[in-house]
């Protein structure tokens, strides 16, 4: 199951543009938005732009306590993060994902955002031809399904999609004393940057709940991993 069996392909290193930009993926139910809205939380350097792509669950808007509406483009959370929430804005006439809206959106907060789009498995084609260049934290957890389910997505990543692994950072979460060694996870991902693991902690549905983290270790981890994005 070894990932770093999969041959990289060759790659361009010209025109390439830094747009600012993380992806969040890996497969559903891992975490994906909570991680998004940590980040967005504890970010220090720069105000953030949530893009909400998973348009099937919009965890991010219940996360906020959003109402959705059909029209709405950028919601303001607070000073610091605003939120869009609405994909239809960046689709055209046929309902196909329209590159240009998208550019001219992040042109307008790239300069002065840390910008993280959220995504969901399921949309991942849609989105194919954004991801290029631009910075993807994969999420995992620790154990033998989860990381064969990773394996298929990564494979899909850097052939479909030509990402080179450079670009790819692995997040392992919910990590607790049964998942698989640290060391054994380490040898899996040799290929990659694994930039470090949340443990499981049942304060995660405080921050789901209420916004809110009291317990310190958990600070202590999302700002260590801040630091290598």
């Amino acid at each position: 199951m070894n990932i770093k069996k999969i041959p990289q392909k060759h790659f361009s290193k010209k025109n390439i543009e830094e747009n600012n930009l993380i992806f969040i993926m890996g497969n559903s139910g891992i975490g994906k938005s909570i991680f998004s809205a940590l980040i967005a939380k504890y970010y220090e350097k720069n105000k953030i732009l949530l893009i909400d792509f998973d348009n099937i669950n919009n965890s991010l808007c219940t996360l906020y306590g959003i109402k959705k509406k059909e029209k709405e483009e950028i919601i303001n959370i607070n000073k610091k993060i605003k939120l869009i929430y609405n994909i239809e804005i960046f689709l055209d006439n046929n309902k196909k994902f329209d590159k240009n809206k998208f550019n001219k959106m992040i042109e307008k907060f790239k300069i002065n955002h840390k910008i993280i789009i959220d995504t969901n498995t399921n949309n991942y084609e849609l989105i194919k031809s954004i991801i290029k260049n631009n910075e993807i934290i994969f999420i995992t957890e620790a154990n033998l399904i989860e990381l064969n389910k990773s394996k298929k997505i990564l494979k899909k990543i850097i052939y479909n999609f030509l990402i080179e692994r450079n670009k790819i950072k692995i997040l392992i979460n919910k990590y607790n004393k049964n998942s698989i060694d640290k060391n054994i996870i380490k040898n899996i991902f040799s290929d990659f940057n694994i930039i470090g693991k949340l443990d499981y902690s049942d304060e995660i549905n405080l921050f789901i709940n209420k916004n809110t983290i009291k317990n310190n270790k958990i600070k202590k981890e999302i700002t260590n991993i801040i630091k290598k994005i």
